[in-house]
């Protein structure tokens, strides 16, 4: 199906019409279809339109992070969206690759991760998201979808929440205690008080108890400290994307272990990685371990819901894109194994071209162009 842009409500209701013929089986045709001749925001407009009167799940790619950040922008202004509401009212998120190099010895920041973390909880948990990443994005493997369901605390007021559990869930899901919240991971316990700054959440949260039921849950400004607008809910993620509390388990230090021999690694950097697994030091760089905390990794494709609609914006450099990525994972293999330096085997952490095109094959997918 290919169309033009001229008469854009009547172009939303052929595709509408194209897809569901595709779902109820009436039609054979391949789930394909291009839309064409669209420039600038009139993309993020016509997906606006599309979703707007034919709500569902929604995975958007594009070629580059730039792209992606102005794409959100687009699709926040059409539908009204404030980034600065609570996560529980908005639709749309952005999913943004690890801003680091592959497989250096540094880590993403924590609003990368954060951003992360959110739109993965999205995908399976709330109505119709519209998810936007990158080719980049969709590249990187993400922790196993049923462990990520665990992984989360949605309270209300007047829950009962045992401070002292919560604490060391926090701490396992990679929260920072300090004494004054003021950055996103940070949570502090003052008798009855908790405040805490979560992934998904605009502002930090200060949750009263009265014994162990909230009373009252309340966001606060980070710099000032004094309390804001009174909230009825909210939702503590992760703020890493993989557990750092307790041991690291004897088989994932064996298999590091072995793969630092199987590397030929210089003695000083096997130490270095093993010490820190073992001493839960969270050193920079330890989420290219990620595989090793895992039996195994899922792609992204494996969080969409069975109705989401995927959309390529210029398929083509989205294509591209991903080749580019692949190719910049095999240099820096190739790099650190010139350095006898440690990295997991590379398909354990990210996705290949192929793979992930076998993945979307059956799914039904828009072409912007």
């Amino acid at each position: 199906m290919t169309s033009t842009n001229t008469e854009p409500e009547r172009v939303v209701h052929q595709l509408r019409a194209a897809v569901d013929a595709r779902r109820t089986g009436a039609s054979a045709a391949k789930p394909l279809w291009r839309v064409q001749g669209l420039k600038g925001g009139a993309r993020a407009y016509f997906v606006w339109r599309f979703l707007a009167q034919y709500p569902q799940p929604a995975l958007l790619v594009l070629p580059s992070a730039k792209d992606a950040e102005a794409f959100v922008e687009d699709l926040r202004f059409f539908f009204g969206e404030d980034e600065s509401a609570p996560p529980f009212s908005r639709r749309i998120h952005y999913f943004p690759a690890w801003d680091i190099v592959p497989f250096e010895d540094l880590s993403p920041t924590a609003e990368t991760v954060a951003a992360r973390v959110e739109g993965l909880y999205h995908l399976q948990q709330t109505k119709n998201p519209i998810v936007v990443t990158t080719a980049e994005g969709v590249v990187l493997r993400v922790p196993p979808r049923q462990h990520f369901a665990e992984r989360l605390r949605y309270l209300v007021e007047g829950d009962e929440v045992d401070l002292d559990s919560l604490a060391r869930e926090l701490d396992n899901w990679g929260y920072r205690r300090v004494s004054l919240v003021e950055d996103r991971g940070d949570f502090a316990i003052r008798g009855g008080i908790l405040d805490i700054f979560p992934p998904a959440h605009p502002q930090p949260l200060r949750i009263e108890l009265s014994g162990d039921v909230i009373e009252s849950i309340r966001e606060f400004d980070p710099v000032s400290q004094r309390s804001l607008d009174a909230r009825q809910e909210f939702l503590v993620l992760p703020v890493r994307e993989f557990d750092v509390g307790g041991r690291t388990s004897r088989a994932a230090l064996k298999a590091v272990e072995a793969r630092a021999l199987e590397l030929e690694l210089i003695r000083d950097e096997r130490l270095r990685i093993l010490d820190g697994l073992t001493t839960n030091l969270l050193f920079p760089g330890i989420e290219f371990l990620l595989p090793y905390f895992y039996d195994s990794l899922d792609t992204l494709a494996a969080y969409l819901p069975p109705d989401t609609l995927v959309w390529l914006d210029s398929a083509g450099e989205v294509d591209a894109a991903l080749e580019r990525a692949w190719t910049e994972v095999e240099r820096r293999v190739a790099e650190r194994t010139a350095e006898r330096r440690f990295f997991p085997p590379p398909g354990t952490l990210y996705v290949a071209p192929r793979e992930w095109r076998a993945a979307l094959a059956q799914r039904p997918t828009i072409e912007l162009e």
